[in-house]
């Protein structure tokens, strides 16, 4: 990740794009540093959120054409993709009870998100609210 990546991001947003990867590793930061009531409280978050991340990638970059995913072989209760990585052709199996727990794990974490969200807006709204008491 590059050193000024965030805040060439927030000053500069079409000068610099932050990949999935780095956006997971800031929010792991933030987690341990700020959040660790929410750490607790959802230890499997940063680990849910690259196996999303892993299995996107695939499916996002991939096509029969890409370097990446060279060969989609059979579409029945599995997909298998053939990709490159580490420089040498590799076999990566999902089958779709597999894909469809990513989904739901997608749709939970982003309930847990949300929540997480209002639960910042809250407590930022108190403490918005005692700072106005002591002008």
């Amino acid at each position: 990740m590059e050193e000024y990546a965030l805040f060439n991001y927030i000053f500069f947003p079409s000068e610099v794009e932050i990949g999935f990867y780095d956006k997971i590793k800031m929010f792991e930061k933030l987690v341990e540093d700020a959040l660790p009531r929410f750490k607790k409280k959802y230890p499997q978050t940063i680990k849910k959120l690259n196996q999303i991340r892993r299995i996107r990638n695939v499916f996002a970059h991939g096509d029969a054409t890409d370097p990446f995913v060279k060969n989609i072989k059979q579409i029945k209760k599995e997909i298998i993709f053939t990709v490159v990585e580490k420089g040498q052709n590799k076999e990566i199996t999902y089958t779709f009870d597999y894909v469809k727990e990513i989904v739901r794990d997608c749709h939970d974490l982003n309930g847990v998100l949300a929540e997480q969200i209002r639960e910042l807006k809250r407590s930022n709204n108190i403490f918005i609210g005692y700072l106005k008491k002591l002008k």
